[in-house]
């Protein structure tokens, strides 16, 4: 029993070792490709840290462009309809007048009184708003 157990050791002893022996340029293989991740990780990060500044930037400069299309929209809708109302002005201007049996020249003054108004009401909007459209 002695020399069955002594066997088993020894074989034991030798499995260890041919263990220990295979690990070691395991994990010394492993140990080189953690070093290689980190360099390309902080590799990595150092190229992204700018684009994401930049892309930061830039949304904000979306964000600003927006919110400037929103103004102009609304500026024009305004305008718009200034538009149609001093449209709508000439014509019951002109209904005015052609009941009343007035000439050409009542015709005229009527509509550069409503195109004066509309140019007014531009030119006001646009002075409220800081002169951008």
């Amino acid at each position: 029993m002695t020399s069955t157990t002594g066997t088993l050791a020894i074989v034991l002893a030798v499995a260890v070792i041919a263990g220990m022996i295979f690990l070691i340029p395991v994990l010394l293989e492993l140990r080189r490709a953690v070093h290689t991740l980190n360099s390309i990780l902080k590799t990595t990060d150092e190229s992204l840290a700018p684009t994401l500044r930049e892309l930061r930037a830039t949304l904000e400069n979306l964000d600003r462009i927006t919110t400037d299309v929103s103004t102009v929209t609304d500026n024009v809708r305004v305008f718009s309809g200034s538009i149609r109302q001093v449209g709508k002005d000439v014509r019951e201007l002109s209904g005015l007048i052609s009941v009343l049996g007035g000439g050409v020249g009542a015709k005229v003054a009527g509509l550069r009184a409503g195109v004066g108004a509309g140019a007014a009401y531009l030119v006001k909007n646009f002075l409220r708003k800081g002169g951008t459209p």
